[in-house]
C-alpha cells in the first residue's frame, strides 16, 4: 500500500473532476489545506434557481479608467473566507473620478484579463458583506480600461458556506456606494 501523500502542484491550471450519475467532485487547494467540493448538479436548489436580483443597468458606473502599473508588481495579502492569508501579486491599479473624487482600485492578473475584488458603500446591505468581483479586460495602448461596475457579480461563498472565496484587500475597500451589478442573494 502506497502511504506517500497527494501533492496538488500549485502549477495546475485544471482541478481533476470526477463525475457520477448526477455528482461532480473535485480536489481543490486552498494553502495547505486540501479538500473535495462534491456538487449536485440536479439539486432542487440549482433546478429552482431563479437568478439573482441586480441593480438597474446604469450608464453613470461605467467608467474609463487609467490603468497605473506597479514596477515591479506588488504583493498584497489577500484573506478568504476561511481566515487564510495568502500572497497575491497586484500588477498595478485602476484610477477612475466619480463625483469629484478619485478612487483606486489595485488590479490582479487573471490570464488576459484584470481582476478586482472590491467592497464598497452597499456591501452588507444591499449587496454581500464580503464583496464583489469584476473582471476587466487589461488596458489599452492608451493604459485606458473600461470598468463597468455594472458587471460586478457575487462570489461563490454567497450562495453556499462551503466555498472560500477570496475578500477584498483593506486598499479595495472604496468609500463609494455602487449601485450596480449584482444585489445581495439569499440569506
Amino acid at each position: 500500500m502506497n502511504t506517500e501523500p497527494i501533492i496538488l502542484v500549485p502549477e495546475l491550471d485544471f482541478a481533476p473532476i470526477i463525475f457520477f450519475e448526477t455528482y461532480r467532485m473535485s480536489v481543490l487547494q486552498r494553502s495547505d489545506l486540501v479538500g473535495l467540493r462534491l456538487r449536485n448538479v440536479e439539486s432542487d436548489l440549482i433546478k429552482d434557481f431563479q437568478g439573482i436580483d441586480r441593480f438597474p443597468v446604469n450608464m453613470e458606473w461605467r467608467f474609463e479608467a487609467r490603468f497605473i502599473p506597479y514596477e515591479p508588481a506588488k504583493e498584497i495579502p489577500i484573506s478568504n473566507v476561511l481566515g487564510q492569508t495568502y500572497p497575491a501579486e497586484a500588477i498595478g491599479y485602476l484610477s477612475f473620478g466619480f463625483e469629484g473624487r478619485i478612487y483606486n482600485i489595485d488590479a490582479l492578473e487573471e490570464g488576459d484579463q484584470l481582476y478586482l475584488i472590491f467592497a464598497d458603500g452597499t456591501s452588507g446591505a444591499e449587496t454581500y458583506g464580503g464583496g464583489r468581483y469584476l473582471y476587466t479586460q487589461k488596458a489599452d495602448e492608451n493604459g485606458i480600461v473600461i470598468l463597468d461596475f455594472n458587471k460586478a457579480y457575487n462570489p461563490p461563498c454567497v450562495f453556499t458556506p462551503f466555498a472560500t472565496s477570496p475578500l477584498p484587500p483593506r486598499q479595495n475597500i472604496l468609500e463609494l456606494a455602487i449601485e450596480a451589478g449584482e444585489r445581495n442573494w439569499g440569506k
